[in-house]
């Protein structure tokens, strides 16, 4: 039940090519992918934060062609979000693989990048958003997730660039940008991760950093379900965090003896946006809905503990025990 294979490799590659002295750019190849229109390669669970890593299932995909530039279908799309926007970037092509050095790497107006908004990575080193990008760019169905956030005054961003191994090529971007404040641009492009068609594929916001949770569930777990599952964020900063783009909350069961899965379930949480706010310095309490564990219960002894773990990214894991009935 895994979700897939953590790839790092594309964000240092990519990101070492665009922002280290020494390393070339990509050269931009002289033909235009075919561009699609907004939204129809993209469903709305792409702008949704992407779950924590969790162990990996290995399917390898039947090897395939390299794809043709020529022959790359590509849309780039962004959405309001706290703190400015949220974009979401694919690449289809047909039977066929992508590079491996594939990823946004800049903003881009008038056929060039635009100089003052850095790309940056994101700095998450607990529970950084699941990277999906292997099994994706081996069957050349990908989709990438990036933020634009701060302040923007300067000229309108009119594509993303994309690397295709050694050459690039520039998306139209459709949607709204950063407004500007005060008359001063501080913005910055952070990546976000990356996966398949449709599945959640943006990082946790950096005020993620502030929240901590803690998980409660009833004692007694009868019929392999989990109820009155309850988890309590706390804001430890002066500013009310927003956990928008809504994150793709994890919930694992295993025993004492390692049986059991860490993901029974991974799904967005099941609130609208406007309740997804920690107060400052206060606490956030949310009633998630019951789970079933039947598919792992023959693995648990009766009368026995069982931990239950709730994970989102770029927070620290909360977990709680009941015993199996």
């Amino acid at each position: 039940m895994a979700i897939g294979v953590v790839l790092a490799l594309v964000a240092v590659v990519v990101t070492l090519a665009f922002a280290t002295e020494g390393h070339k750019a990509p050269k931009q190849h002289a033909l235009s992918p075919q561009p699609v229109s907004p939204g129809s390669a993209t469903a709305s669970q792409a702008f949704n934060v992407a779950p924590p890593p969790v162990p990996p299932e290995s399917f390898p995909p039947p090897p395939l062609p390299p794809c043709r530039l020529r022959a790359v279908r590509s849309t780039a799309e962004v959405r309001l979000t706290t703190g400015g926007v949220v974009g979401v970037v694919t690449a289809t092509a047909h039977n066929c693989h992508f590079p491996i050095r594939m990823a946004p790497i800049a903003l881009v107006s008038g056929g060039r990048p635009i100089a003052g908004i850095p790309l940056i990575p994101n700095a998450d080193r607990t529970n950084p958003a699941n990277d999906d990008a292997e099994p994706a760019l081996a069957v050349g169905q990908i989709s990438f997730g990036f933020s634009w956030t701060g302040s923007w005054c300067g000229e309108r961003a009119r594509a993303v660039r994309l690397s295709f191994g050694r050459e690039s090529f520039d998306v139209p971007l459709h949607g709204p940008q950063p407004g500007c404040v005060n008359g001063t641009s501080d913005s910055e492009l952070i990546r976000g991760t990356a996966g398949g068609i449709g599945e959640p594929v943006q990082g946790a916001p950096p005020a993620w950093r502030a929240l901590t949770a803690r998980l409660t569930v009833r004692p007694n777990s009868y019929n392999a379900t989990l109820t009155r599952l309850r988890v309590t964020l706390t804001n430890a900063s002066a500013e009310a965090v927003s956990l928008n783009p809504i994150p793709t909350y994890i919930i694992g069961v295993v025993d004492a003896l390692g049986d059991g899965t860490s993901e029974e379930i991974a799904a967005p949480l099941p609130f609208p946006s406007s309740r997804l706010v920690v107060p400052a310095h206060g606490t956030l309490t949310l009633d998630l809905p019951r789970v079933s564990y039947a598919p792992d219960r023959r693995g648990f002894r009766t009368g026995y503990p069982i931990t239950v773990t709730f994970a989102i990214a770029g927070v620290p894991n909360a977990t709680a025990t009941t015993i199996v009935r």
